[in-house]
């Protein structure tokens, strides 16, 4: 059960860690975008 368990996380997390970084691109490049913005006006 564990060694399932423990197999299912190590193949998953490779998916969580490059979804995260596409987050966190998104996040950053919107902030940017937000304070340009605000800036402009």
């Amino acid at each position: 059960m564990t060694d399932t368990a423990d197999g299912f996380l190590t193949r998953l997390t490779p998916k969580f860690k490059e979804t995260n970084d596409y987050i966190a691109k998104i996040y950053k490049k919107r902030r940017l975008r937000q304070t340009k913005l605000a800036n402009a006006s």
